[in-house]
């Protein structure tokens, strides 16, 4: 069943994203699988895990030139804030799980 799932999340991310997935798996015992989406085979576009078929944790997303440009956490499959960071790498808008957005005042952009 895992599998089937993983094999779902693959096609589903390599038809909207254009992108090629590769798991890890965890080195623990609970289920938990690392997983790495490259839009190419060297250039990272985001990385985080799954937990029973569903996101858990903070996943990161990376721009084309390898900046790091937005986190998500996510916590049983439910996104529960997103950061948004320029490209000098502050963070410059905060979501929360409502989907309400805060834009920082001193993010110097």
């Amino acid at each position: 069943m895992r599998n089937k799932i993983l094999l779902y999340i693959l096609f589903y991310f390599s038809i909207h994203y254009n992108c090629s997935g590769q798991s890890m798996p965890d080195s623990n015992a609970s289920g938990a699988v690392k997983w790495k989406y490259y839009r190419t085979e060297t250039n990272l576009y985001e990385e985080g895990k799954f937990v029973s078929g569903r996101r858990e944790g903070v996943w990161k997303y990376y721009s084309f030139k390898h900046i790091l440009y937005k986190k998500e956490k996510y916590i049983h499959g439910l996104r529960k804030w997103t950061y948004i960071y320029h490209s000098n790498g502050r963070m410059i808008i905060y979501i929360n799980q409502k989907g309400e957005v805060q834009k920082r005042p001193d993010c110097g952009c």
